[in-house]
């Protein structure tokens, strides 16, 4: 399923994942944008794969090993864009073109600990979604807006 063998979520990057994980994997990579697990078991039902649970289980790997990022909003998976990173992302979403930006700021996440630190709160993780338009959008509306008149 995994790589069993990486003790860190670094040394888990630096490796390629092996069985269903590697195969989840590819088919987000070949796919590019955010999928659900459900797209994902129909892409892999050809070579055998006909378990949801299979997928999840794979999924669950990959996220583990910080390849692979849930994206709460849409219900889906994205391959990581900055898989080295240790800290968790946020995500921006654009309502109008489904783009997906991968957002790491460390401010952020000094904000996030900070905060848990001064309340007293135990996070056990993050999802962090801006949902929006974003500017390659915004400009075609301005535009079309502009035209129009």
């Amino acid at each position: 399923m995994g790589l069993g063998t990486a003790t860190t979520p670094m040394e888990a990057a630096a490796k390629e994942p092996i069985g269903n994980a590697g195969r989840v994997l590819a088919v987000l990579r070949e796919f590019g944008r955010p999928i659900s697990a459900y797209d994902v078991l129909d892409r892999l039902r050809p070579e055998g794969v006909s378990a949801p649970a299979t997928i999840y289980r794979a999924l669950k790997a990959l996220i583990d090993m910080r390849l692979v990022h849930r994206l709460e909003a849409l219900d889906a998976y994205v391959v990581c864009a900055h898989p080295r990173h240790t800290d968790d992302v946020c995500f921006a979403i654009c309502e109008a073109c489904g783009r997906v930006d991968e957002v790491y700021d460390q401010r952020l996440c000094r904000f996030v600990d900070d905060w848990c630190e001064a309340e007293g709160f135990l996070l056990s993780r993050t999802a962090v979604e801006f949902i929006g338009t974003c500017a390659p959008c915004r400009r075609t509306v301005v535009g079309d807006e502009a035209s129009s008149r």
